[in-house]
């Protein structure tokens, strides 16, 4: 991919996340990379083709590795493949807030955007997440329950975090983003998912 491209990419992916699909403005995107609009549309298009291009730049390093998780862990427990696919999205997130901004801005709608992050990325992703889920039920490994509780608690605690960043920051002082920070939390989150929060008497 040539810089300008990149540059284009990561330009409209800061917008789009800023102020979702309909709110971007690609004047504004190619101010933000530096080049001229009529680049833009030689590129992609229109609007809506970099929008796609933008998400599928932004979605690809989620992609490879639950691919990678699929394909490389056929011999492990499968809660053990499930606490991998936690840490992943939170390592995710981490390194691409603006990546989950772009899942939170277009969401809560049923447009052209929404349907194409369900069809490419969300339902194989949560389809990949519920079959651990049943494996790990069917073992014996963690409690039977409807693989979309656990799944959307998995997703929803991982991108609330990030999203919620600035709030958590006023009220506690924390930078979200912090490497460390993000890793203390995943850590959290698999302890609390997987082991609970009650005090066992025997501990």
């Amino acid at each position: 991919m040539s810089s300008t491209r990149k540059d284009i990419l990561d330009a409209a992916i800061r917008e789009f996340a800023r102020v979702g699909y309909s709110g971007a403005s690609t004047l504004v995107i190619a101010k933000v990379a530096a080049t001229k609009q009529p680049l833009l549309n030689y590129h992609y298009g229109s609007k809506e083709k970099l929008w796609q291009a933008a998400a599928d730049f932004a979605f690809v390093e989620l992609t490879v590795a639950f691919d990678t998780i699929r394909e490389t862990t056929s011999d492990m427990a499968a809660v053990d493949v499930l606490k991998m696919m936690l840490r992943t999205l939170n390592r995710f997130a981490t390194r691409n807030p603006r990546h989950v901004d772009i899942l939170r801005q277009e969401m809560g709608s049923k447009s052209p955007q929404t349907r194409y992050l369900l069809k490419r990325y969300l339902v194989p992703m949560y389809r990949q997440i519920n079959e651990v889920i049943e494996n790990a039920i069917s073992a014996g490994e963690i409690k039977p329950m409807p693989p979309q509780f656990l799944s959307s608690l998995v997703l929803g605690a991982v991108t609330h975090y990030f999203t919620a960043g600035p709030a958590i920051n006023a009220v506690y002082s924390l930078d979200v983003t912090d490497p460390k920070q993000a890793k203390r939390h995943g850590d959290w989150l698999v302890d609390v998912i997987f082991n609970g929060l009650a005090i066992n008497e025997k501990d």
